[in-house]
């Protein structure tokens, strides 16, 4: 029998090749499942927005409540208004200054990764249906990246922060980052990442990372790898239990990261 964790892993992996294979499309909704427990992956621009599913709406509500200091009468009066005005939920909750644009960000995408998880445990053929109107614009888009990101953490237990916190020390907005958990057949998943970089870009970085990796017993890994590309390069290391990669475009943050990883070691 599979491992439960092995089996989400798999879902997961298979859920990303398939929003990435559909975001190109543009704008639409991509519909996962049949029956009550099926949802749908908005996507506009090629970017996610939002996904939906039974009861995602309760725990959006609760998400709000528990991490915005809201009391549930506040955000049931905003969403009566919300429908009468015909006005987006999240506007009129920095409108009304409940919630600080920044944190409603972090919480449409912790809420959309938590839905997409239940999603993914969801068989059959997912169906790919263009929207016909302008676009949803929608106040927070995703990359698919950070989406894939959120979502792996979300399904597998995952502890974020301190990866998010070596990231930004490492990276300091000069390339695009990410931490990986290659415990599985399927391929390294980021579950975390920095920078702006596409999703085939990460996982080309994953399989760099892992590639590089194998050739280490976890207990020998050197303090990090360093691979020449272009202007600037690879950097892959390991720190915490983790593994790391990041692709430098300019060899000044190459260095500047090659400098801060030296004085660990």
């Amino acid at each position: 029998m599979v491992p439960v964790a092995v089996a989400r892993r798999h879902r997961l992996a298979s859920l990303f090749d398939v929003i990435d294979a559909s975001a190109p499309e543009g704008t639409g909704a991509l519909h996962i499942g049949d029956g009550p427990n099926g949802g749908a992956v908005l996507l506009d621009d090629g970017r996610v927005c939002w996904a939906a599913a039974p009861g995602a709406g309760r725990r959006l509500v609760d998400l709000i409540c528990q991490h915005a200091a809201v009391s549930r009468r506040e955000v049931a009066i905003a969403y009566a208004e919300c429908l009468r005005r015909g006005a987006p939920f999240g506007e009129l909750l920095v409108e009304r200054k409940l919630v600080a644009p920044g944190a409603l960000r972090a919480l449409f995408l912790r809420h959309t990764s938590e839905t997409l998880v239940g999603l993914a445990e969801q068989d059959g053929e997912a169906v790919w249906i263009p929207h016909r109107g302008a676009g949803y614009r929608p106040r927070y888009r995703f990359t698919l990246p950070e989406i894939a990101a959120s979502t792996t953490a979300a399904g597998l237990a995952i502890e974020v922060d301190v990866a998010c916190d070596e990231l930004a020390a490492v990276v300091a907005g000069e390339a695009a980052g990410a931490a990986f958990d290659v415990d599985s057949d399927d391929g390294p998943l980021a579950f975390a990442v920095r920078g702006d970089a596409s999703y085939d870009e990460i996982r080309a970085l994953g399989d760099w990372v892992t590639s590089v990796a194998s050739r280490w017993p976890s207990e020998a890994f050197p303090g990090f790898i360093v691979a020449s590309v272009g202007t600037g390069g690879l950097v892959a290391w390991a720190t915490g239990g983790c593994l790391f990669g990041a692709r430098f475009d300019t060899a000044s943050g190459l260095v500047r990261a090659l400098a801060h990883l030296k004085r660990r070691t």
